[in-house]
C-alpha cells in the first residue's frame, strides 16, 4: 500500500532523528580513552588549566573533539554546558604562545555509566564537541587545553585521565592553578581526541518523545480519516 502525504513526512522526520546520531568525524589524533579508576583527575575550569600536548604528523584542519569529564564531586550539571577550547604552541616542552582560542558547541553528551573514583555521582560523561571556530594546523606539536565556563558553585569541571596514569605519551602534561601564567608538570594524561570532521547533533531524550508524539498523530490522524 503506497504511503499518503503525512505519512511520508513521518518517516522522513524519524530518518533524520535517527540519522542525526551518527558521526562522520575522522579521528586525527587520539590521546588515549578515559579510565574511570583513575585518582586525582585535575579540575578544568576557573583559574585551573590542563594542558595536553598533541603530536600532529600531517596538515590537518580540527574540527571536532570528544572528550570525558565530568563534575565533582555531585556530578550536577550547570544549566547549560559551557566550554572553551584553548591551542598553545610547543616552547620548549611547555604550553607558549597562545595560537587560538574558540567556542565549543555541544554535538552530544552522554552518560558513561561510570563513576570517578567510583564515587556515587560523580559521573563520567563523554562530551562529543564541535569547534566553533575550525582550527588549521601545520605538522608540529602543540597543547590543548579544555576549559569549562564556571556554571555552578557547588561543582567543579575535572577532564578524566586516560588509563596511561603516570606514563607520558610524548611531553609531560602540564598543569596550571593561575590561567596559564605558569605550567608546572602533571602526573596525568588526559582523555580526549581531535576530529577532522563535526560530529552530527544527536536529540535530546526529550526531542525523541516529541517526534513518537508527532508520529503517533499521524497515525492516529491517518486511521480517523479511513474510518
Amino acid at each position: 500500500m503506497p504511503m499518503n502525504r503525512l505519512t511520508q513526512v513521518g518517516v522522513a522526520l524519524l530518518l533524520m532523528f535517527l540519522g542525526s546520531g551518527l558521526t562522520s568525524a575522522a579521528v586525527i589524533y587520539d590521546n588515549g580513552p578515559p579510565n574511570p579508576a583513575n585518582a586525582g583527575a585535575p579540575f578544568s575550569e576557573a583559574n585551573f588549566r590542563v594542558a595536553a600536548d598533541a603530536a600532529i604528523g600531517s596538515p590537518v584542519t580540527v574540527r571536532g573533539i570528544e572528550f570525558w569529564g565530568g563534575y565533582w564531586v555531585s556530578g550536577q550539571r550547570p544549566p547549560t554546558d559551557q566550554f572553551t577550547l584553548n591551542l598553545y604552541a610547543n616552547a620548549g616542552g611547555l604550553p607558549g604562545a597562545l595560537l587560538q582560542t574558540t567556542n565549543l558547541m555541544v554535538s552530544s553528551i552522554m552518560d558513561t555509566g561510570f563513576d570517578h573514583n567510583s564515587v556515587v555521582g560523580a559521573d563520567i560523561l563523554d562530551f562529543e564537541m564541535n569547534l566553533q571556530t575550525p582550527i588549521t594546523l601545520s605538522a608540529g606539536t602543540y597543547w590543548v587545553s579544555v576549559v569549562a565556563d564556571p556554571g555552578l558553585a557547588t561543582t567543579t569541571f575535572f577532564w578524566q585521565e586516560t588509563g596511561l596514569d603516570g606514563v607520558t605519551i610524548g611531553l609531560t602534561n602540564r598543569q596550571s592553578a593561575d590561567s596559564g601564567a605558569t605550567w608546572p608538570t602533571a602526573i596525568n594524561e588526559q582523555a580526549f581526541n581531535l576530529t577532522d570532521a563535526a560530529f552530527q547533533v544527536v536529540p535530546e531524550p526529550g526531542s525523541l518523545a516529541l517526534l513518537g508524539l508527532a508520529l503517533a498523530g499521524i497515525g492516529l490522524s491517518r486511521r480517523k480519516r479511513i474510518a
